[in-house]
């Protein structure tokens, strides 16, 4: 049986159905940000309540570091192309001549 949530309830969940509570998640991540002081670049402590910019600065750091967007786009799960590119930084890709090429390879793979 594969789980569909990635925290279990460790409590009255026999068939592994229920998700662990969110905002015991929260707590628990922000907890750990102030005992380990996980800053983010601005020097302020790590806000584990918005995860997606984790999710965004996994994609914008794969995609800079020259990731094909199809490898992105299966690691993420996305359907099409273009879901990956919101994760593409635009200024940076046009500070680099690399907007013609990614908006290219985004057309070829779909």
């Amino acid at each position: 049986m594969t789980p569909k949530y990635l925290f279990l309830a460790h409590k009255m969940n026999r068939h592994a159905d229920k998700p662990y509570p969110s905002e015991r998640v929260q707590q628990t991540l922000s907890k750990l940000a102030r005992r380990l002081d996980i800053r983010d670049s601005a020097g302020r402590l790590v806000d584990f309540n918005r995860t997606r910019r984790f999710r965004h600065t996994r994609a914008t750091s794969l995609l800079n570091a020259g990731v094909p967007i199809h490898v992105v786009q299966r690691y993420f799960g996305h359907l099409s192309p273009t879901m990956v590119m919101h994760y593409a930084n635009p200024r940076e890709l046009h500070q680099t001549g690399e907007k013609s090429q990614v908006a290219s390879s985004c057309l070829r793979s779909a």
